[in-house]
């Protein structure tokens, strides 16, 4: 690895970092109503499929219009009406059996002696490449471009969603983001992914939106770290009929909090949301091939077994640093280091991104 290092003059500060003024901001200026990532088309892939998204209070809906995101609130009293997922044209509501068709539409309000029009609220969703989202915002011209050099690594064609989880964290969101785009500590940190993939080889790609990285693959897989990643190298080449994959990992960011990522015979998109300037929640939508979902589901519980375990290293790291960048803030003081390239090439940009939209409201 290169020992090239990085000073950056137009750094964010560190109390950008626990600031309550700029998380408001924040609100305002990156999240209200732009560019906000609902989920996978695979997610409802057949006609009159549904799936509550976590909040529980919207529905992700496939209808004759397409899919659609629907409120989950009974216009009667108010209540949470479906949970989970399944398939029906029909939301009727468990506690006094109001009925709606899977468009919103009010059909039936059991009792009342004259028409009702009060029909759930609906909101028309966007697609890029079978990602869903709402907003203001149309992702293809705003996120990507036709020089975007990983777009065969971000194809969902033949895959199909899993699950999803979230992570609750006591940390500052851009502290997650940051160590997102930090590679420098792969190799001292993560002792599974080190086995995977090869920092050594990387290659990163820049957008007004986004960046990307795509790491190379080690060449023993299995033969070394823990037990969680051994495991899951030995399945995926027995999978593969001991062919190696092409290459370690794509890591993908649309800024400001948007995360696609390519594995061998995985991918995931999860996104990190602000819950304060002090918390944060990460959820991760996993898809895998259809023919490891029909025929080879170890492979999906051995991944997501390695996945957690780096997730945890990762959780750590991150509240170190929180933590140290919080004393240093509730004494005034602003330190930032030089980065180190190419490893960590891609956290100036992100905050190039950040003093773009919110410097010029904070002076």
């Amino acid at each position: 690895m290169s020992s090239k290092t990085k000073t950056i003059k137009n750094e964010i500060t560190t109390d950008w970092y626990t600031s309550p003024d700029i998380y408001e901001q924040e609100q305002q200026l990156l999240f209200a109503n732009k560019l906000i990532y609902i989920g996978h088309e695979l997610m409802v892939p057949d006609i009159n499929d549904y799936r509550v998204l976590s909040n529980n209070t919207e529905i992700l809906v496939h209808n004759k219009n397409g899919i659609e995101l629907i409120s989950n609130i009974c216009r009667h009293h108010q209540a949470l009406m479906l949970e989970g997922c399944g398939n029906s044209n029909k939301i009727v509501c468990p506690i006094h059996m109001w009925c709606y068709n899977n468009e919103g539409t009010l059909l039936k309000t059991p009792h009342f002696s004259h028409e009702h029009s009060r029909h759930l609220p609906v909101k028309k969703l966007k697609t890029w490449s079978g990602l869903l989202f709402s907003g203001d915002l149309d992702p293809s011209p705003i996120c990507f471009d036709n020089q975007l050099i990983i777009m065969d690594d971000l194809d969902f064609t033949d895959y199909a969603y899993s699950n999803s989880v979230s992570f609750r964290h006591d940390f500052n969101w851009k502290v997650f983001i940051d160590n997102y785009l930090d590679d420098y500590h792969v190799r001292p940190f993560h002792p599974g992914l080190r086995n995977l993939v090869d920092c050594n080889q990387i290659l990163w790609q820049f957008g007004k939106n986004y960046s990307s990285q795509k790491v190379g693959i080690q060449k023993n897989l299995f033969k070394k770290g823990p037990d969680a990643y051994k495991n899951w190298h030995h399945a995926l080449l027995e999978y593969r009929n001991n062919a190696p994959p092409e290459y370690g990992a794509v890591w993908f960011l649309l800024y400001p909090n948007i995360m696609i990522e390519h594995y061998p015979e995985m991918l995931t998109i999860s996104v990190v949301i602000p819950d304060g300037p002090e918390r944060c929640i990460n959820t991760v939508d996993f898809f895998y091939p259809k023919k490891v979902i029909d025929t080879y589901q170890e492979i999906i519980h051995l991944s997501q077994i390695a996945y957690h375990e780096t997730a945890k290293e990762d959780e750590t790291i991150c509240d170190r640093i929180f933590r140290g960048k919080k004393s240093l803030a509730e004494q005034g003081i602003d330190d930032t280091g030089p980065y180190q390239l190419p490893s960590e090439a891609g956290i100036p940009p992100f905050h190039d991104y950040l003093l773009n939209i919110l410097g010029k409201h904070l002076k």
